[in-house]
């Protein structure tokens, strides 16, 4: 089966592309770290046609792409569609890459254009599209990650979201702070961690005293009380555990959530979220963000598609 176009998801740090059929079905894969900071530098053209022309593909195959190349300090600019909005306005809006050989477009994120909530998405909102038909028709999806968002939808409208800064957070802290982990120091745990669930139950039930917590776990260390290789799994249970307390002071009570995250991220996640009583349905972020690409991709570019084929 010959390629239908191709889908690249362009990250802060990390890029993603995939060859697609015309049922979505990925016949190559590329990832790696040329996100935007290196491809302002490299250039965004540079490192496509570096890809495309290693998989060999015709010049005048359909490019759609969504994330950060989409950012004022990207490829070129999508602006935001506003709040509330249907899924399918991001289609609408892609805009056009100038480009001598391909014909690419890159979708727009969402903009929530509020003086007390100001907030903006770029890429989730294709993993979502991704998901159109298995979301919530009133509800609300968690989207784990360095900025992971909690969104509500009413009568089937993406209504408002809110960002929760908890894997930046993490990193920082883990990193850069006087809680940072050792060189080598495992950061993998089981989601049911004692410590993890407990520092996680913690930040729920006391989120305003977060900082305090935080630094029990260094005085805990150096007193004996705790292992080292436990800081892990007690940072993010705390992080973690600020995210869903904010998102239950925001929403209030929350019985069910669509997760939609990858690997260990969807497995904690999974875990915090059961722990507080809320009942969680799983998708895969991967799969989604390239299933979202696929579903723009043949709303803009079917009818090129079946006249080839004709």
């Amino acid at each position: 089966m010959k390629p239908f176009c191709v889908a690249i998801d362009w990250g802060t740090t990390t890029f993603r592309l995939w060859l697609l059929n015309s049922d979505g079905n990925k016949m190559l894969e590329r990832r790696s770290d040329e996100g935007l900071l290196q491809a302002q530098a490299r250039g965004f053209d540079n490192i496509v046609e570096q890809y495309l022309g290693t998989f060999g593909v015709e010049d005048n195959l359909p490019v759609i792409v969504c994330g950060m190349a989409g950012s004022r300090q990207g490829w070129q600019e999508a602006r935001y569609v506003n709040t509330p909005s249907e899924l399918n306005q991001i289609i609408d809006n892609a805009v056009t890459v100038p480009h001598r050989s391909y014909d690419i477009r890159i979708l727009p994120g969402i903009a929530q254009r509020n003086l007390l909530n100001p907030d903006v998405m770029r890429g989730e909102e294709t993993q979502l599209l991704g998901l159109l038909d298995q979301l919530p028709e009133d509800g609300f999806v968690c989207m784990p990650g360095t900025h992971s968002k909690w969104v509500k939808f009413k009568q089937g409208q993406l209504q408002y979201f809110s960002t929760f800064m908890t894997g930046e957070l993490f990193g920082l802290l883990a990193n850069h702070s006087i809680l940072r982990l050792g060189e080598g120091e495992p950061r993998e745990f089981s989601p049911g961690t004692p410590i993890f669930l407990r520092s996680l139950a913690q930040s729920v039930d006391n989120p305003q005293e977060i900082t305090n917590r935080l630094f029990k776990a260094r005085s805990s260390y150096l007193l004996g009380y705790n292992s080292l290789a436990s800081s892990a799994a007690e940072l993010s249970g705390s992080v973690i555990g600020l995210e869903i307390a904010g998102a239950l002071s925001r929403y209030g009570p929350i019985e069910k959530v669509t997760l939609v995250a990858t690997g260990q991220l969807a497995e904690l996640y999974q875990s915090a979220l059961k722990s507080q009583g809320i009942a969680v349905h799983s998708f895969d972020a991967d799969d989604a963000v390239r299933s979202g690409l696929y579903t723009a991709a043949k709303a803009l570019w079917s009818h090129n598609y079946e006249r080839k084929k004709a």
